[in-house]
């Protein structure tokens, strides 16, 4: 069986969020100098994640230039909001919360 649907647009969030707000406002990102972070501190599994992801966020291989000296308008951290069920769980279990809002 085969299912028909729409390709994502290009730069699509995938997979999609049950919210997004899009801007046009221009941040300008210094790729190896942004902490990512999140609101639960000590968990390994999230640690871990972010150690995992960062470089897919800025891979060594895409050039990407420092912003002006003089810009106002730099992201200066990115954070991981969870909240359903902001606990550490070292292996999932039965009763887990895997929804993605």
């Amino acid at each position: 069986m085969i299912f028909q649907g729409q390709r994502s647009p290009p730069n699509a969030v995938w997979p999609q969020p049950q919210q997004f707000n899009a801007s046009s406002d221009l941040l300008y990102i210094r790729p190896h100098n942004i902490p990512i972070n999140s609101n639960i501190k000590t968990c390994d599994i999230i640690a871990k994640a972010i150690q995992r992801y960062q470089p897919l966020f800025f891979p060594p291989a895409l050039v990407m230039l420092e912003p002006p000296s003089a810009a106002t308008n730099v992201l200066q951290s990115l954070t991981l909001n969870i909240r359903a069920d902001p606990k550490c769980e070292q292996y999932i279990q039965l009763d887990s919360n895997e929804n993605c809002k």
